[in-house]
Order: C-alpha cells, then sequence, then structure tokens
C-alpha cells in the first residue's frame, strides 16, 4: 500500500501559482498512491494568495476520477459573496472507505499569532489484509502556547497527536465508538441497529 501525504498550502507551489492539476501530477510521480492525504484544501476562500477561491475539492475530484473522497473541514466561515470559505484536510482513496470521522483539536487562543482551528481527519479503508485506519491532520504551526511549555516549541507536536491517537485506540479497544469488541482493538464497521434505517 502506498500513501502519500503533502501539505499543498491550497495548491499554491514556489513560484505562487495556485495549480491542483500539477500537484496531482507531482503526486503521482512521487508513489502510485492508494492514497491521497493532502492538507490546506480550501473552498471558497478569496483572499489566499494565488487562489481564485475556487472549490478544489471539485477540482481534485475531476483530477482523480475513480478516487472515493472524504474532506475534513476545520475552519467554516462566511465568504463575503452569500456563501462559505472552508478550510481543511482531505483523503482520496482507491480504496474503498468504509468509515469517516472528523475530530476538532484542541484550539487555544495566542492573540500574539495567526492561528486556526484544527482538524484530523479519520478514515478506515478496506485494504487487501482487512480495514486499516489512517489519520491525517495539519497541527498549529505559530503558537508556542499551544503545546503547554515554550521550550517545548514546534517538537511538542508529535506528542500532542501521540495523545490523540492513543486515546482513539483505547476507544476503539473499548467498543465505545462501534467499531471493535471489548479488548480485542480490531476495527470493525459500527453495528446498526435495523430500526435506525426504517422510517
Amino acid at each position: 500500500m502506498r500513501i502519500v501525504t503533502w501539505n499543498i498550502q491550497w495548491g499554491r507551489g514556489c513560484d505562487g501559482r495556485v495549480d491542483l492539476a500539477r500537484i496531482v501530477r507531482s503526486a503521482r510521480e512521487t508513489a502510485d498512491f492508494d492514497l491521497l492525504c493532502l492538507q490546506e484544501v480550501a473552498v471558497g476562500f478569496h483572499g489566499l494568495p494565488g487562489s481564485r477561491g475556487e472549490d478544489q475539492v471539485a477540482t481534485l475530484r475531476g483530477l482523480l476520477p475513480g478516487y472515493a473522497m472524504a474532506f475534513g473541514i476545520a475552519t467554516d466561515l462566511p465568504d463575503g459573496h452569500e456563501g462559505r470559505s472552508q478550510f481543511g484536510n482531505l483523503v482520496m482513496s482507491r480504496l474503498p472507505l468504509r468509515q469517516v470521522l472528523r475530530h476538532l483539536l484542541p484550539w487555544p487562543a495566542d492573540a500574539a499569532v495567526p492561528s486556526m482551528q484544527r482538524l484530523a481527519l479519520e478514515v478506515v479503508v478496506e485494504a487487501p489484509r482487512g480495514p486499516l485506519r489512517v489519520l491525517t491532520t495539519h497541527l498549529e504551526y505559530y503558537s508556542v502556547r499551544a503545546y503547554g511549555r515554550p521550550a517545548w516549541g514546534r517538537l511538542a507536536r508529535p506528542s500532542i497527536l501521540l495523545q490523540f491517537l492513543f486515546r482513539q485506540r483505547g476507544y476503539s479497544r473499548a467498543g465505545q465508538r462501534g467499531c471493535g469488541q471489548p479488548g480485542d482493538g480490531r476495527i470493525r464497521p459500527p453495528a446498526r441497529p435495523a430500526p435506525a434505517f426504517r422510517r
């Protein structure tokens, strides 16, 4: 299985041009990926340098036909044109998506630096050897305060993510999210009572 992960900065290259086709070409040159995990995907954000406020999710869907898609919106604001400006993470998979979960991450305010809401996008795909859980996220870049101890700086980000992952592992082991049986740590589709589907 091949997974490519990339902070595409809304498709903006080193030359300042926003070109999602170039992003997809470069990702394909890197690997014949089964999953493409992208961070900083924008929809309707007119103020981003090089962007016209395009719907990048729709553009990427057109560039990768046959891939299932899950978009996790971390930031969702009015765009000033009676629409929405959305920013988040995207997973595209040529394997079937069985489950998609979106987890908002803690967002401590730090008025001294730019910041935004962050999100971890979790998908369970049907891999050749069984269900596989994949997470992609984009952690805070500027704020040292976000990690509690200024001396840690950016080195603290992995510890925050590890805390999150261990908590998620505990959920699946305890069956609290309907994805496994207590104690076995395996991922299964959530059980749904038949009446939930009746109208």
